[in-house]
């Protein structure tokens, strides 16, 4: 295995580049093949990378394993690659090759979501340091009954729960406005409101049930076949090629899973329901998922535990509130020359508290779209008229010290300076720049300016063509300030931009620092 060229330390420059893995050469053999078989792609939502799902030589042999995520073959890149376009790429390379090696390049021990985002992996000698996580889902239909008025309309269905949408298979099997009367053998006519609520929370126990509903218009009572679905897919198994220990490999969209936002893709499964799955077949691991008569399931995880200086989060809403407030934006005199948008408050369980924000957050995009530049009633309109669920991208608690008397002064100051606007296109994923500076790691030439700097612009990289240089300063982002940020997390966004694929405005003072070769 040839390992890619190490990282950064991490008080020194990080190389922005959209992956952060390694290397490994594939002597490929007569005949030429890899002995690997892909899942996932850009045209499954939940599981948009290019994952291995089983590995045999010369792939095993050269260090490859299940649930690595390629990103790159040959120095192309399989970013935004459908399963086709790279399945029929990794053919192509393998057969195209001059030599008789294939270089894939790997990401490890990342969720797939935070791949943009995250640290370099460790080495593939190490082993990536877990957490382990208890999972809890309980078995409910999800369904929203009518506030009661009479008997008569004790269980009239008025709605389904946001967190269950995917619960209830086949989809549309109850519509609102029909009235329940019978779940499974269990008659509901007799049943108070409380025994009969008791009798549909405990419906789906045993995975499945038949409901009878009264439907206006339809001449006779309707009974229809409901199950229970987590909506989760898993790999492994100690009688399968990818070995004795289980993966998710694929959160069905909209599932109960998915909605809970609580799984990932390459999440180690090794409890379910009180049955620890070391050693199991892949059918005897099935059997615990469907375990009948309880009213929960319980799941127990590992993953790598990363830590990330940004967050990304999606939140659902609930009565169409968020449960947050917001201060900032470039109309908010307070604000000064930094426009930023932060949260100033989070309400007690709501869905925003609910999804891990707190006061001080500073928001960076919403939807996808950049908050460097909007005003404050732009960020509420937008954050209070996108739907059911809004998408968020934060830097943990920095309000305070990104307003502060000190670091608004400073940055008071470089605007007033010749500031020029330059559109950088990245290339693979990458700008083909390091930076240095940012909050808590000051350049030692200007040790009280918590600015971010060019520390590096390779030679040929898109911001060398964009005539990028050695010892600008990168004031912001799309027009995110920068200014103040940690360096870590002014790393992360710029590498978020360069995977975007498209143009990225930074503003720019030129030659604000000397760098030494």
């Amino acid at each position: 295995a040839t390992p890619a060229p190490a990282p950064a330390s991490a008080s020194g420059p990080l190389p922005l580049v959209c992956h952060n893995g390694y290397q490994l050469r594939v002597p490929l053999g007569h005949p030429r093949k890899l002995g690997i078989r892909i899942e996932g792609g850009a045209e499954h939502s939940s599981n948009p990378s290019i994952v291995v799902s089983s590995v045999e030589d010369p792939a095993k042999s050269a260090g490859i394993r299940v649930h690595d995520r390629i990103v790159a073959v040959n120095g192309r890149s399989l970013q935004h690659a459908t399963h086709s376009e790279a399945v029929q790429l990794l053919q192509q390379q393998v057969a195209q090759s001059p030599t008789n090696n294939t270089v894939l390049e790997i990401v490890r021990g990342v969720p797939a979501y935070q791949q943009q985002t995250q640290q370099p992996a460790p080495q593939p000698a190490d082993q990536p340091q877990l957490q382990t996580k208890t999972i809890s889902l309980p078995r409910r239909l999800g369904l929203v009954l009518q506030p009661a008025s009479s008997d008569a309309d004790d269980f009239v269905v008025s709605g389904f729960s946001t967190e269950y949408a995917g619960a209830l298979t086949p989809k549309g099997a109850v519509k609102p406005k029909d009235k329940i009367v019978a779940v499974g053998s269990r008659s509901l006519g007799t049943c108070t409101r409380t025994q009969g609520l008791e009798v549909l929370r405990d419906a789906l126990a045993d995975l499945g049930t038949n409901i009878v509903v009264e439907r206006p218009g339809a001449p006779h009572p309707i009974s229809v076949s409901v199950a229970w679905s987590l909506g989760l897919k898993i790999s492994g198994g100690n009688d399968k090629p990818e070995g004795p220990t289980f993966h998710i490999s694929e959160i069905q969209r909209n599932s109960v899973a998915d909605r809970s936002h609580k799984f990932l893709v390459g999440d180690q499964v090794i409890k379910v329901n009180g049955v620890d799955l070391e050693n199991l077949s892949h059918v005897e691991a099935l059997r615990a998922f469907a375990m009948r008569g309880i009213s929960e399931d319980i799941i127990v995880i590992k993953r790598p535990a990363v830590t990330t200086p940004l967050k990304r989060v999606r939140i659902t809403k609930q009565n169409q509130q968020l449960g947050l407030k917001i201060k900032g934006g470039t109309d908010d005199p307070v604000a000064e020359a930094n426009p930023s948008l932060f949260i100033s408050s989070v309400e007690k369980d709501s869905p925003a508290e609910q999804a891990g924000l707190a006061k001080g957050d500073r928001i960076l995009m919403a939807q996808g779209q950049s908050f460097g530049r909007v005003t404050h009633s732009e960020a509420v309109k937008t954050l209070t008229t996108t739907g059911q669920e809004v998408e968020l991208l934060v830097e943990p608690n920095v309000m305070k010290k990104a307003v502060g008397r000190k670091e608004s002064k400073t940055l008071a100051q470089v605007m007033k300076k010749t500031l020029q606007n330059v559109q950088v296109q990245p290339a693979d994923g990458s700008f083909g720049i390091e930076i240095v500076g940012g909050e808590g790691k000051a350049h030692k030439v200007m040790p009280k300016d918590s600015g971010i700097f060019l520390q590096k612009v390779t030679q040929g990289s898109p911001a060398a063509q964009a005539n990028l240089n050695p010892g600008d300063r990168l004031v912001s982002a799309n027009g995110i300030i920068l200014h103040s940020m940690q360096h870590d997390a002014a790393a992360s966004l710029l590498a978020l931009f360069a995977c975007d694929d498209k143009p990225t405005t930074f503003e720019v003072v030129r030659n604000e620092i000397t760098i030494k070769e």
